[in-house]
């Protein structure tokens, strides 16, 4: 089945998952979100999961939304050798999340990026 690409409204329904970071953090001190009901929340994921890939990575997890405020300083992940690369867009265009480059914020470190790159300058390893 052909899942919904990448675009500007999955771009920026990502910044939900932040949105729910806060509520999960809030919810530890204000309020009681126990009382939801998650079978509707659990049953809308798995129908997204039909037309969207990982809608609960990109839209709701707070453990990524968590992780990637570090991802900047993360000492093992994608890296691009600038002396390779010829910038033809082909690693964000291969990328099924919502990254507008190599290594961003949203990147997962799948390795798409890597095998789509025709001059081989996408690596997987420490940063530093």
């Amino acid at each position: 089945m052909l899942k919904l690409s990448k675009n500007k409204i999955t771009y920026y329904l990502s910044y939900f998952k932040y949105v729910v970071l806060l509520l999960f953090a809030c919810d530890l001190y204000f309020f009681d979100l126990h009382g939801l009901d998650w079978r509707w929340i659990i049953g809308l994921l798995a129908a997204a999961a039909l037309f969207i890939y990982r809608p609960f990575c990109r839209f709701f997890c707070p453990l990524g939304a968590f992780y990637s405020l570090f991802n900047r300083i993360a000492v093992f992940g994608m890296q691009v050798d600038s002396r390779k690369c010829t910038a033809c867009q082909r690693c964000v265009r291969s990328c099924l999340m919502d990254c507008k480059r190599v290594g961003d914020r949203e990147c997962i470190v799948c390795g798409k990026c890597r095998q789509s790159c025709p001059t081989e300058a996408i690596s997987l390893g420490c940063k530093y």
